[in-house]
């Protein structure tokens, strides 16, 4: 119960309760039994009351085993992520913290920050590099906000009153997770020109929150692309892959130094004839029907650019 108020601040009883299946009363129960012990925990009457932690307490870390203290030096996003947020400083002193706090690794435990390392950028080329910060302090301000963004596909860019609910980092990139008009939206924030904060509150629909939200977007992406086609690509069009494909790149998973192996995702098998404007730098490998409509549309394409060739031959001028 107090690792859950430590992370939220304030929980109602029904919560806990639902959370640990006992009922209401041993949750009040154990409420009282820690602040008899001296825990500043208590309870808050009204419609926003619940659990209340004193924000002044805070988990001590020496209090963690050493495995526990290890698995916070290698879990979580790329620091480099966070300090798109504004987070640098804080990142420097939670590093200097758990250092502090740090044991040598007794006999039965395992050194995992030693021998694990978690890496949350993609091969070959650096992640779009953002400054966030303000745009986060927007979104925790719980306002509407107006942005002026470009839609995919779209050469110019609208104003949109959107209500936020806060920022994913997804691979390479950041996505804006919105409601437009009731309805869930992620935009990514490399289109996103920009905004301002309007004087009115943020109107989320009840009982959502950010993972909730992205979850429903993710599962409505993934059934709106349930055909997968793998090819490869050469590594030095990764880049072009991400600007191109955006969303619908699904998967890449690097083969050797020269190919990528991409998985990417469309409403139908037709779909892979996008992939055409990769040119020789791209080999599709799966399913079967997206290699033949490729290897169709390639003949076709080299019949085509024959015949012009012998027309052009046949009616250019002659030469002087």
């Amino acid at each position: 119960m107090l690792l859950l108020l430590q992370t939220r601040g304030r929980i109602r009883s029904a919560e806990l309760a639902a959370h640990f299946e006992v009922s209401q009363r041993t949750i009040l129960r154990d409420v009282d039994a820690l602040s008899a012990a001296g825990v500043p925990v208590y309870t808050e009457q009204g419609p926003h009351g619940g659990i209340v932690l004193d924000r002044r307490s805070r988990l001590n870390a020496s209090r963690l085993d050493p495995t526990e203290i290890q698995l916070m030096k290698i879990l979580g996003v790329g620091a480099d992520v966070l300090e798109h947020l504004g987070f640098a400083k804080d990142i420097a002193q939670l590093q200097k913290k758990v250092n502090a706090v740090s044991r040598p690794p007794v006999s039965d435990v395992h050194s995992l920050d030693e021998k694990v390392l978690l890496d949350s950028s993609s091969w070959f080329s650096s992640e779009t590099h953002s400054d966030l910060e303000e745009l986060l302090q927007a979104v925790r301000k719980e306002a509407r906000i107006k942005v002026l963004y470009r839609r995919s596909g779209e050469k110019t860019s609208h104003w949109d009153v959107v209500d936020p609910y806060g920022l994913v980092h997804k691979g390479r990139s950041w996505y804006l997770v919105v409601d437009i008009s009731g309805k869930p939206r992620m935009l990514a924030v490399s289109r996103l020109e920009n905004f301002r904060i309007l004087g009115q509150g943020a109107q989320l629909r009840a009982g959502h929150s950010l993972p909730s939200v992205w979850e429903q977007l993710v599962e409505q992406l993934e059934a709106d692309m349930p055909v997968h086609i793998t090819a490869l690509l050469r590594a030095s069009r990764v880049d072009m892959a991400f600007r191109i494909l955006g969303s619908r790149l699904i998967q890449q998973e690097r083969v050797d130094d020269d190919w990528v192996r991409i998985v990417v995702g469309y409403a139908d098998i037709q779909g892979v004839r996008q992939l055409l404007q990769f040119g020789d730098n791209i080999w599709i490998t799966d399913p079967p029907e997206a290699v033949k409509i490729v290897a169709d549309l390639a003949k076709e394409l080299a019949e085509r650019h024959s015949g012009m060739s012998f027309l052009w031959n046949q009616t250019k001028p002659s030469e002087a």
